[in-house]
């Protein structure tokens, strides 16, 4: 079963050029290219990742960075690696904690929910009975507003 996050990291133009250094895209290996960004020691096996990441692998099929907003579209296996959000979360308020990260994401039409960190805290909302997908852009709303 997989599941699709649209991840979206926003600031100023400064505080996006240095956030996206994080990420070192010599890496091939996409699950890594996400860890690498996060953590610092890692490992590469399935426990570890199941435990750190939230996912056993991770997917990136869209990887863009433009003056203000870095935007990654990532696959993954049964949930959304919010582990790995929350800690790159850290890893980015250490260089501005003005900067915001959003993710929304939909599990094989079973669920969809949003995460909404800033320098406040982390939101999240899901919903497993709903109609519209564009419901979740709603979620990321509700999130953003709490």
């Amino acid at each position: 079963m997989d599941v699709i996050s649209k991840v979206q990291i926003k600031g100023s133009t400064e505080s996006v050029k240095k956030v996206s250094k994080l990420f070192n895209k010599d890496l091939s290996d996409d699950t890594e290219f996400m860890v690498s960004s996060a953590y610092k020691e890692y490992e590469m096996t399935q426990e570890w990742l199941s435990e750190n990441v939230g996912s056993d692998y991770i997917i990136c099929t869209y990887f863009n960075v433009s003056d203000d907003e870095i935007n990654i579209d990532l696959e993954s296996e049964s949930y959304t690696p919010q582990y790995l959000f929350d800690e790159l979360i850290k890893v980015i308020h250490k260089i501005d904690e003005d900067v915001t990260l959003s993710v929304t994401y939909i599990d094989d039409d079973i669920c969809i929910g949003a995460l909404y960190y800033d320098k406040h805290g982390k939101e999240t909302m899901e919903e497993y009975d709903y109609e519209d997908v564009d419901y979740v852009y709603d979620l990321l709303e509700m999130c953003k507003n709490a």
